[in-house]
């Protein structure tokens, strides 16, 4: 960056430090000392403006600064974005607010042209006109040790199903649309908040669990008819019968159907799973005892401790379309593991007195 000329107006600098290319959308935090003006905008280094759109952020302030843009980089590649913000000719009045905004709408449905979603007891995610893909989170006994000696298999006795409040709605925009709904399944909390964009035929799934169980099982599961599964695994994908036996897993996960296009999910903070002719379950928290080696009974340990517990987030991405493929899926975790690094460059600005 220090090899670029100067220049009167902000920079964004983003690196693709990953091996593969970028192609995806991103949300950039730039300085801009206030609200985002309407007017403001992105060009890229040929000038060429750059659809955005503002979104909600992390922060309980009165002025959200995320910027959500769709950008390709290539793998080591470097993307120079500028800030454009000289077009005075529509100056905003800003007005604060004089009480706290009102809840977010409740939303029963979200959609956009490439995938929709209808909240109910489950969420129901439909990618054109396939079939609806519903995941559900269900809570299991697990009475295994730290390393599961003796089983091939977990969750065999279900204990809880989750409950959700209605969703409320987030962002409404042209790029993205996103709802959040809280809820509980037995004595751990749960933030799902579901995201999609334009033009892409994806889902984001943003899932905080408060985990606090003990001898518990969480799995999201995926009902659905399956005649063939290709797991990511370290160094590429392996193809793995459907035969409920848990199995370790990496990144992504593959389903072929019998109707309809296939399936995949994108799960880089998932490690394991099982499947059958009916569906798969991904394990998302267990809670043995730290560390608990049988034969030796856990009640016999008082200062033994549940692991995991504490508070955990998943990012899960759901895609269907006819030409999926596990190479596909790769490609979406490698950029959910090496995300662009961007960063404000104001190398050659002058000091403005109304920025």
């Amino acid at each position: 960056m220090r090899d670029l000329p100067d220049d009167r107006r902000q920079r964004i600098a983003l690196f693709n430090a990953s091996d593969r290319a970028f192609d995806g959308y991103v949300v950039l935090a730039p300085w801009t000392e206030a609200r985002w003006r309407r007017h403001w905008r992105f060009l890229d280094e040929d000038g060429v403006v750059l659809h955005h759109q503002p979104i909600g952020q992390e922060a309980a302030t009165a002025f959200p600064r995320r910027i959500l843009l769709r950008l390709i980089a290539p793998p080591k590649g470097l993307r120079i974005l500028t800030l454009e913000r000289d077009d005075q000719s529509q100056p905003e009045v800003v007005v604060l607010p004089a009480s706290p905004p009102a809840a977010p709408a409740i939303v029963s449905h979200l959609e956009l042209t490439a995938a929709s979603i209808a909240f109910g007891p489950a969420a129901a995610i439909r990618f054109g006109g396939h079939d609806p893909i519903a995941p559900r989170l269900e809570l299991y006994e697990d009475p295994t040790d730290t390393w599961s000696h003796g089983v091939d298999r977990l969750g065999e006795a279900l204990v809880a199903n989750a409950t959700w409040e209605a969703a409320r709605l987030v962002d409404s925009g042209p790029l993205m649309t996103s709802a959040i709904q809280r809820g509980s399944i037995g004595d751990a909390d749960l933030t799902a908040e579901w995201r999609l964009y334009e033009g892409e035929p994806v889902v984001d799934l943003l899932l905080q669990v408060g985990w606090h169980s003990r001898h518990r099982l969480l799995k999201l599961v995926l009902p659905m008819p399956l005649v063939k599964r290709v797991d990511g695994v370290m160094g590429g994908s392996l193809s793995r019968d459907l035969d409920w036996r848990e199995r370790p897993l990496q990144d992504f996960v593959w389903f072929g159907r019998d109707k309809g296009c296939p399936v995949g999910v994108v799960c880089p903070d998932v490690f394991a799973l099982d499947a059958a002719p009916d569906g798969a379950r991904l394990t998302l928290l267990r809670s043995p005892l730290m560390a608990h080696h049988d034969p030796a009974p856990g009640r016999a340990f008082p200062r033994a401790t549940p692991s995991d517990q504490g508070v955990h987030l998943f990012r899960f991405q759901f895609a269907a379309f006819d030409r999926l493929t596990p190479d596909w899926l790769a490609q979406r975790a490698a950029m959910m593991h090496r995300p662009l690094i961007a960063a404000d460059w104001t190398k050659g600005m002058t000091v403005r007195g109304d920025w």
